[in-house]
């Protein structure tokens, strides 16, 4: 029998297909980049809406596992709940092997396409071993010389950072040299920093500190060296009494500083060498006279490293003496004569004239007076 019209488009009706609404799987919350310290905890988030497919996170695009539960990666997990679409991964106590590129990926489905994540990138920092100086603990040199100090501070990442330090704990910025080595792991880094220095004797007994620091770590660590530098003797003299006079004892002494502290001494007045012995640091001289003024009293300190010596000219306080007094002396009337005299004293003397023995009025300053012969200076 044939079927009537409507009966058929009733038929055609039921054979075509039902439309299909498509659901998009997408992602509310993409994991970002991170930086974390050895042993921290690191959350990576990831939200997904209308998840169809299987879910799991990559590990430089190794897959870790669908289940919550990651099955051969005790530290990690995905915590979250399907219900609110979070499959956030959490990282207990980072190690270097989370250092890497992440990704949350959901699968297909019938009918719904994959969607994956960006890359997340962590960033797992390495505290630095404590810094080492290869000199040891303690450097033992001479003065004026070139020293090279070497500190190394290893397994770093990022490489650490190496500062200097004098005594007084002020970086030092020149004639250092940096060398990064990377380790064959090829994330962990070498850092030698090499310090050249020239040695005075100020350095003796003093430490410089090498501190290292990368940002794994919010204090560096640091290590010291000592520094023994031998010098030869500085030497210095000091007398008493402060201004010498004729006639007074003298008594010098002669001060060293010097490393060995094992000196010998020697003196010497007015070029000769005085027989005292080799650790007499004093010397006496009992009454010292006019003589000896403009002497040189001089020191001389020997060590193991070398010698120094200090010099001190004798300056003696003495009255004055005439060398030459004034004579008597004839001329004509009109005519001008020189009168003179000298004194030996120190300090050197002043001079002042009198005429006929009228000491309240003078009448020259010099050694030397020149008078015009007049009525009124004959016979004075």
């Amino acid at each position: 029998m044939f079927q009537s019209l409507p009966q058929m488009m009733k038929l055609m009706a039921f054979l075509m297909p039902i439309p299909v609404l498509l659901i998009e799987q997408k992602f509310l919350r993409e994991p970002p980049d991170q930086t974390a310290a050895v042993g921290e905890h690191v959350t990576l988030p990831c939200r997904v809406e209308h998840k169809m497919g299987n879910i799991q996170w990559t590990r430089d695009d190794f897959g870790l596992g669908l289940n919550r539960n990651l099955k051969g990666f005790d530290r990690y997990r995905m915590s979250g709940s399907d219900e609110e679409g979070d499959y956030t991964l959490d990282i207990d106590s980072v190690t270097l092997t989370d250092d890497a590129q992440f990704q949350c990926q959901v699968g297909a489905a019938p009918g719904v396409a994959p969607v994956r994540s960006r890359y997340a990138t962590l960033t797992v920092t390495v505290p630095p071993e404590s810094p080492k100086i290869i000199n040891g603990k303690v450097l033992r040199t001479q003065e004026d010389r070139v020293v090279t100090l070497e500190c190394v501070s290893r397994g770093g990442k990022p490489a650490a950072e190496i500062t200097w330090l004098d005594n007084f704990n002020i970086p030092i910025k020149k004639h250092i040299e940096t060398i990064v080595e990377t380790l064959p792991d090829g994330k962990r880094k070498n850092t030698k920093s090499i310090l050249k220095l020239v040695m005075k004797k100020t350095h003796h007994n003093t430490s410089l500190t090498c501190e290292a620091q990368n940002s794994a770590e919010s204090s560096p660590r640091k290590t010291t060296i000592l520094l023994q530098v031998e010098f030869a003797p500085a030497v210095s003299l000091e007398h008493k009494p402060e201004v010498m006079k004729e006639g007074d004892t003298v008594i010098f002494r002669c001060l060293s500083h010097s490393n060995p502290e094992t000196v010998t001494y020697q003196w010497f007045v007015g070029g000769k060498e005085q027989t005292l012995g080799q650790n007499v640091s004093l010397l006496v001289l009992p009454g010292v006279d006019r003589l000896s003024n403009g002497a040189i009293v001089k020191c001389q300190v020997r060590n193991s490293i070398g010698k120094s010596e200090e010099t001190h000219t004798l300056d003696i306080y003495y009255n004055p003496e005439f060398i030459k007094k004034p004579e008597d002396v004839s001329a004509d009337s009109g005519q001008e004569i020189l009168l003179a005299c000298q004194a030996d004293g120190n300090p050197s003397p002043s001079y002042r004239w009198f005429r006929n023995g009228d000491t309240t009025t003078v009448i020259g300053y010099s050694s030397n007076l020149t008078v015009f012969i007049s009525e009124s200076t004959i016979g004075t």
